[in-house]
């Protein structure tokens, strides 16, 4: 029986991989087989598709991942995936309850246990030994530093890895941050700065994640003597965003700017009256007034307002007078409002959790009309 749904709601977006390692390889099979002969169920429709499926890596003749786990004499091991699994969903299967998988170590025969298991799919999904060229400045994490995130195992690829604001100097209203001090001992010492180089370089910290612990949407219909109403919502939970549009209002003016619009929080900003502030002194051509740190992370939580429909539809005995079967008179409006932590701040605009001072949100619209069935 053919399973259109697959074709027309789920169609996956990246091409499949399963990497089996030896405790599971016999089920392995089993699954590939299974998803091999499910995905070809409908062979008019492959047939139909089948350049847009071939792109998707979607009809093969197998989706095991070629890779191993080989251990050395000392009962060491590591991992080696012999093909390039770039832009795939890779799937992981593993038994670390299967005893039966034998290893030399030191000519003597052991078998796996759930922890040897369980070092082999760490080994399988770890980061690459030539990733790993950077140590965050409070050395808990190796890994790859790229701009505002950081690559390391155990965190997501969406983790922000930014200066850490530490306040005002409530002295010169200049902006603080942390950095850490490397004794001779070896050991660091978390202290303030306020020269944000040495912040950027020797003070970052791990703060977060863009990725949100939920996201969807819900809505509702109303239909009451020839009146109806629908509402749609999206949602989204958790995660953060680094809010730059915020950053670009918060900034001091430089060289010969002039007109720039400016948020009205740095109304409160340090003066040596209002030396308790927690936002640094106004003052021109200050390159490090709005740095990047975890000062502008705000929360990437939001509720928004899809849609409205508004209709009424005539009753028969009135439209049948004039040969008109139904007749309807309905009103829409498409992104209606939304809400977030800020006013202004919109953390749909992109999935790493950068926003663009310059993008515009979503633009409301109205519509209307009539639908009329003879």
């Amino acid at each position: 029986m053919a399973n259109n749904y697959v074709f027309n709601d789920s169609l996956p977006v990246a091409p499949l991989k399963i990497a089996a390692l030896e405790s599971c390889k016999d089920l392995a099979a089993k699954v590939n087989d299974h998803i091999v002969q499910f995905r070809r169920n409908d062979i008019e429709e492959l047939m139909r598709r089948k350049e847009d499926l071939h792109y998707r890596g979607y009809d093969v003749d197998s989706y095991l991942l070629h890779c191993s786990c080989p251990r050395f004499g000392t009962g060491e091991g590591k991992a080696v995936i012999n093909e390039s699994v770039r832009g795939t969903d890779v799937f992981v299967m593993v038994d670390v309850m299967n005893y039966s998988i034998p290893y030399t170590v030191s000519g003597y025969t052991n078998h796996m246990s759930p922890d040897d298991h369980f070092q082999d799919l760490k080994r399988i999904i770890g980061l690459p030994e030539q990733f790993k060229n950077n140590t965050t400045a409070d050395g808990k994490h190796v890994g790859r530093w790229q701009s505002t995130k950081f690559l390391t195992e155990g965190e997501s690829v969406f983790s922000f890895y930014v200066p850490t604001y530490a306040g005002v100097d409530p002295e010169t209203g200049k902006s603080l941050w942390y950095t850490y001090k490397t004794h001779d001992a070896g050991n660091k010492e978390r202290i303030k700065t306020s020269d944000y180089s040495v912040a950027s370089q020797e003070g970052r910290e791990m703060h977060g994640d863009a990725l949100p612990d939920v996201y969807g949407g819900f809505g509702t219909s109303l239909r009451f003597y020839g009146v109806d109403f629908s509402i749609g919502f999206t949602y989204q939970l958790g995660g953060q965003v680094l809010d730059q549009g915020y950053m670009f209002y918060m900034d001091s003016p430089a060289g010969t700017s002039t007109g720039n619009n400016y948020h009205h929080d740095l109304l409160n900003s340090w003066t040596p009256e209002n030396s308790g502030s927690n936002i640094p002194r106004f003052a021109y051509n200050d390159s490090n007034q709005a740095a990047v740190s975890d000062r502008f992370l705000t929360s990437a939580s939001y509720l928004n307002i899809q849609n409205i429909t508004l209709g009424y539809t005539l009753p028969k005995r009135i439209t049948r007078k004039f040969l008109v079967e139904n007749l309807r008179i309905y009103f829409a409006c498409d992104n209606v409002w939304y809400w977030s932590k800020r006013q202004g701040l919109d953390p749909r605009q992109a999935i790493n959790g950068i926003t663009n001072p310059y993008y515009y949100a979503p633009i409301r619209t109205f519509s209307g009309g009539v639908t009329v069935t003879f």
